[in-house]
């Protein structure tokens, strides 16, 4: 049947009408619609023949007489036409809302003022509302023609108008401002106050007085929460609510008063709130809501009188039994193009009214003319749904037939878009024009389903049944599921299903249970609707529909928690229901269990041990289990469940599931013998002890040990494989008498090919310490592990700075005297680093205190020859020399860096740091005698040794040990010596003025004449020669210590001058050398500790401060015990000094040659050695 045939036999016949887009506003307070944006075209079908007919079955076996009469064509009148036309013409200009809710944060204060009460102030306090509703009484409802107070329905105080007033005139004015100037008059009612629990349950507002027609509610402000406002008209539906800023802030809902509305429970603080009744007082026809259901969800989208229009036809049509549907129309005119200057060009452009599609045309369309007509044609697409879904796919629509317009309406219309086929061949080039429409569709109630259903739109009842909240079917909602179960769909079955469940229609709901096949699997309804419509309908309507569930569906959890669930639903009274159906139900699933899945484990163990038992275990679900195969893992996680659920009872059910499960056939059609042996222990761990299961794991196990011998080992299965076989305290302590020792002759070549190929020592303990774990206990075990245990200290691999394999080491270790001397000679033959050593002596360390006493001297002992093993193994070397603090710029300004410290200073303090902390500390003798030997020059003095000192004496402080105990005493003795013999030397007393600063190191003529001048005693002098030469001289100097240069421009040739500083010369370097050393000196200690540590020296600290000075003198002591005189200061130092530093730093100095005997003197008295405080 085409298209326009199917209108026909619904008896169509149309005009077409434009409408303005006028708006205009209302004088109630509404908002507009959305727009769509062309004006409304009407599509129409007769009405005046047909019967009003209230049911929407389109069965296939209707009546054949009311078939023919709706086949039967009525050509639609053209005074019908004319009154549509007229009904639709630009005088119309209504449009507005069902309810809107508006904030005003800058409403006046009314100045409430109660009888008996004070004024009220706002925001309503919480002491106010108590005042407040002490003189308020509960608030009534009608039903019926009664009156009555019930608190579960509406739970709010009121106030009648007599009993209150507004103090502020302001309040009247604003409240007339509100509205537009327009006839409705604003009537207070009511003063209402809602406190915690307040609520009013779905209503409709009566009318309270002749001319009422809506409500506005204005609340005033007072802080709360909750009180949302639901208001309903047909499938439309919003939310208001009032209480977001509702302290400082006045608010105005307004509705129809036939618009149904409910105030949810104030859940917080008090709402106050006036109520005014909307009174029209013109003589005009009083404002109405039209009804908002089907098609008029789809007007949303016009605008102004557009959408007023579409409404209020919308509500003709449902008083007069028509139905009306929102439509796309596209009118297509295809004819010969001219004007087109006969291009040639095989293109195809186009331009529509929003942008230009790519052509190569040069031509401009627009200037392209229609010729002669060829081809037109009239397409709809019907729209509906809240969201404007299209329904079914667009269809041919006759012009003439069945369009409420003349045939020449899109005459003299601009086209919304163009398309131009340019030559092609022998054919002239084409043009199209194209003219869109928004219509309206309308045909009578009696061919609802049939129209809709032939244009595809079950999509779009489908969209409306979900977006409806009614309690109860309208007929436009009847006539939506029956068109939704035309569809034979699941989601369509559930739509009309969950419809049925709010209108508590059983037959709906079964009539949707067979058109989507619901009978078939549980998924399609779903566990939670089908309980909702046990508790809705009960057992008689559903019972047969819940055994179809049960029987069909392929999921066994899903039955067994359906019967679970219908259990908790049946707690009330259903005569309806047999006993022990579920019993029944239960046991027929239990019967014919479908495929299982992991999921059905649980319910499946839980519904056998609660209802049933062994028996049935044995005799119904295992032979049917065995038969579905299935996996060896799901037969291990039901056993663990079946165990779970019956703890601590008989294991009757053991050996028949371990028979069904087929284990055995599972274990040997693993290829790796490794996977079999954990298949065995995973079948253990899901077993309950002691059960036939570990007999059976013991069996197995012990065909397979000789095989363990190949196979390379694996620690995860060795080690729980020991305990299961061999450990003590297992049920079983052996599978036969030698089977331990079997045990260890299959482990012994895996393990020790795994130790042989390690790369570690941290790998190899590991192993030999999970082996010793799982075989605590057994001799011959423990005997063979102590035996590998000293073959890897014996083959120890250069250990590694890692904590894990430090720690294994000392675990090794630990307890048998005899692997320390192992372990000693093994890493005497590496080079460790001193991170290594540190951190096994700190491994070692705590053992030796906490150890038994037996032990402790062994350990101080070896911690003794670690000590001095990372002693020798460090690398110690002079310090570079110092360099200076460095600065850089960054974004914060400039920043000063210290230099690092050098490594062999933090090497050194963590040396002695062992030593002292190990209780070792004249092993520091060792650490101090390396120093010594690498310091042998001025540099390493200078740059080493001196800095050492320092961190020596930082190191004595912080461990609080005294500076003159050995062998720290012995250091700075040396340390003080190398000093004074190798950088400060004997005091110039000959040339004090002898040049130590910087020379030219070229060794042309001129650069040797300079520096024979720089050799002299004098401070500057002047050197003239030729500029090239003066150049070259100058750039030799330039940087030399001591020197600086300046051109002197008089006299011919001009000449360099060179200025000495005299900080370089002989004795200014010997003197801050001095000084340095006293500062040495002074660091060391105070006086005492100075004199104990030169206290066993030839003159003791006074020598020592008098050579520091420059002074010779002989040791006190030497010169009390010998007789000789003491040296006066006149005497040469250089004697003296070297005897002092042979004695205190034995180092190989070039010694000074000795004067002349002195000529004898008159005997004096010995002369006083003066001490000089050097401790400031």
């Amino acid at each position: 049947m085409q298209p326009h045939q199917r209108f026909r036999n619904t008896g169509a016949d149309a005009t077409l009408t434009r409408p303005t887009h006028a708006t205009k506003s209302l004088p109630d307070p509404v908002t507009h619609q959305g727009s769509q944006g062309d004006p409304a075209t009407a599509v129409g079908y007769d009405k005046a023949q047909h019967d009003d007919d209230d049911e929407n079955d389109v069965d296939d076996d209707d009546d054949e007489d009311n078939s023919e009469d709706e086949n039967e064509e009525f050509p639609l009148d053209e005074p019908i036409k004319d009154a549509l036309t007229s009904a639709l013409d630009d005088s119309f200009n209504f449009s507005g809302t069902y309810a809107l809710m508006k904030n005003y944060p800058l409403a006046p204060n009314p100045g409430l003022v109660v009888e008996n009460i004070d004024p009220i102030g706002l925001p309503l306090a919480p002491s106010e509302a108590v005042r407040l509703r002490a003189v308020c009484k509960r608030a009534p409802f009608g039903k019926g023609e009664r009156t009555i107070v019930d608190t579960d329905v509406r739970d709010t105080w009121e106030l009648d108008p007599s009993q209150f007033k507004f103090a502020n005139p302001a309040w009247d004015q604003w409240l007339r401002d509100i509205p537009p100037s327009s006839p409705p008059r604003a009537e207070l009612y009511k003063l209402l106050l809602y406190e915690v629990g307040s609520h009013f349950l779905p209503h409709q507002d009566t009318e309270k007085v002749p001319g009422m027609f809506a409500t506005v509610i204005v609340v005033l402000p007072s802080e709360f929460a909750g009180g949302q406002v639901h208001v309903t008209h047909g499938s439309q539906g919003k939310v208001f609510d009032a209480a977001i800023g509702s302290a400082f802030s006045t608010t105005v809902l307004s509705w129809y008063t036939d618009v149904m509305h409910e105030v949810k429970p104030i859940t917080g603080g008090h709402r106050l709130a006036l109520s005014y009744n909307i009174i029209h007082t013109a003589t005009s026809i009083r404002p109405s809501l039209p009804e908002a259901d089907g098609p008029i969800q789809e007007l949303r989208r016009l605008k102004g009188t557009d959408a007023a229009k579409a409404t209020h036809l919308r509500d003709i049509c449902d008083e007069l039994g028509f139905r009306v549907y929102l439509g796309s129309l596209q009118y297509r005119v295809s004819g010969q193009a001219e004007n087109d200057c006969g291009y040639d060009y095989y293109s195809r452009r186009k331009r529509n009214r929003y942008a230009y599609d790519d052509y190569d045309d040069e031509q401009d369309i627009d200037d392209i003319d229609m010729g002669e007509i060829l081809e037109t044609s009239c397409t709809v697409q019907l729209i509906a749904g809240p969201g404007g879904q299209l329904v079914g796919s667009e269809q041919s629509l006759n012009m003439e037939e069945e369009l409420m317009a003349p045939e020449d309406v899109f005459e003299d219309m601009v086209p919304d878009d163009k398309e131009y086929e340019g030559y092609q061949g022998n054919y002239g080039g084409t043009l199209d024009h194209f003219y869109r429409r928004t219509v309206l569709l309308i045909f009578p109630d009696s061919q609802h389903v049939s129209v809709v259903k032939s244009l595809g739109g079950t999509a779009a009842a489908v969209a409306s049944l979900r977006a409806s909240s009614s309690l109860l079917a309208t007929k436009e909602e009847q006539g939506l599921a029956e068109i939704a179960l035309q569809a034979k769909s699941k989601s369509a079955g559930r739509a009309v299903a969950d419809a049925a469940l709010r209108w508590k229609d059983p037959y709906l709901f079964l009539r949707a249970s067979n058109s989507c096949n619901a009978g078939s699997d549980i998924k399609v309804l779903g566990s939670s609707r089908i309980e909702q419509a046990y508790d809705v309908f009960g057992f008689k309507f559903i019972g047969s529909l819940i055994s179809n569930i049960l029987t069909h569906s392929a999921s066994n959890h899903a039955r067994l928690g359906l019967i679970d669930a219908l259990v908790g639903h049946a707690s009330r009274a259903d005569d309806t229901l047999p006993d022990e159906w579920f019993d029944t139900q239960r046991a027929k699933v239990l019967s014919t269990l479908k495929k299982p899945d992991i999921d059905d484990i649980q319910p499946l163990a839980l519904s056998i041990w609660t209802y049933f038992g062994t028996p049935f275990l044995r005799e119904t679900v295992l032979p049917q289990l065995t038969a579905y195969s299935c996996s060896a893992d799901w037969w291990k996680t039901f056993m663990s469940a079946l165990h779970s659920a019956r703890a601590n009872q008989s294991l009757d059910w053991v050996e028949p599931l371990l028979s069904s499960a087929k284990f055995k056939h599972h274990l040997y059609a693993l290829t790796n013998n490794s996977a079999r042996f954990m298949f065995i222990d995973d079948i253990e761990k899901s077993a309950p002890p002691n059960s036939p299961v570990s007999e059976w794991c013991l069996k197995h196990r012990g065909r397979l040990l000789p095989k363990l011998r190949v196979i390379p080992f694996l620690a995860e299965f060795w080690g729980p494989f020991l305990v299961a076989v061999i450990r003590p305290g297992n049920g079983m302590d052996c599978l036969y008498e030698g089977c331990s020792q079997d045990v260890l002759s299959a482990l012994k070549d895996p393990l020790e090919i795994a130790l042989e190929h390690s790369t570690t020592n941290q790998q190899r303990f590991s192993l030999l310490g999970c082996i010793e774990k799982a075989t605590a206990g057994q001799l011959h075990f423990q005997n063979y592990i102590a035996e590998r245990r000293k073959w890897a200290l014996h083959h120890l691999l250069p250990p590694q700075t890692c904590a894990d394999e430090i720690t294994r080491i000392v675990t090794a270790v630990q307890g048998d005297a005899s692997y320390e001397p192992i372990l000693l000679a093994r890493l005497s033959s590496f080079l460790c680093p001193l991170p290594f050593w540190t951190a096994l002596i700190k491994a070692f360390h705590p053992h030796a205190s906490h150890s038994c006493p037996r032990l402790s001297d062994s350990l101080q002992r070896l911690l003794q020859q670690f000590v001095q093993l990372a002693i020798t193994q460090a690398d110690i070397a002079p310090a570079p020399k110092s360099t200076t603090t460095s600065t850089h710029q960054s974004y914060h300004g400039t920043r000063t860096a210290a230099p690092p410290t050098p490594p062999v200073f933090i090497t050194i303090r963590s040396l002695l740091a062992l030593c002292v902390e190990t209780h070792n500390a004249p092993s520091a003798r060792l650490v101090f005698e390396k120093v010594f030997i690498q310091t042998t020059k001025q540099s390493h003095i200078v740059h080493t040794l001196v800095p050492i000192t320092q961190h020596v004496n930082n190191f004595m402080d912080i461990h609080k040990l005294a500076h003159d105990m050995a062998p720290f005493d012995e250091f700075y003795r040396r340390t003080i010596g190398s000093y004074i013999n190798l950088v400060l030397g004997p005091k110039p007393q000959s040339t004090p003025s002898e040049w130590k600063g910087g020379r030219s190191p070229c060794s042309c003529t001129d650069c040797h004449d300079v520096n024979r001048l720089v050799a002299k005693n004098h401070n500057e002098f002047t050197w003239r020669a030729a500029q090239y030469r003066r150049s070259h001289v100058e750039e030799k100097l330039r940087g030399q210590p001591g020197l600086t240069m300046s051109t002197v421009r008089h006299g011919s040739p001009h000449g360099l001058q060179v200025t000495k500083s005299a900080s370089y010369t002989a004795l200014a370097i010997w003197q801050s050398r001095s000084k340095t050393g006293g500062q040495l000196l002074r660091s060391i200690g105070n006086n005492d500790v100075l004199r104990s540590i030169w206290s066993s020296q030839p003159g003791g600290i006074e020598a020592i401060s008098q050579q520091l000075v420059g002074n010779a003198a002989a040791p006190v002591a030497a010169a009390s015990s010998s007789g000789s005189r003491v040296c006066h200061s006149g005497q040469p130092a250089a004697q003296t000094a070297t005897r002092l530093s042979n004695v205190l730093a034995p180092l190989p100095i070039q010694r000074a040659e000795v004067p002349p005997a002195v000529v004898p003197q008159k005997r004096k008295a010995a002369t006083q050695i003066a001490f000089i405080d050097l401790t400031d």
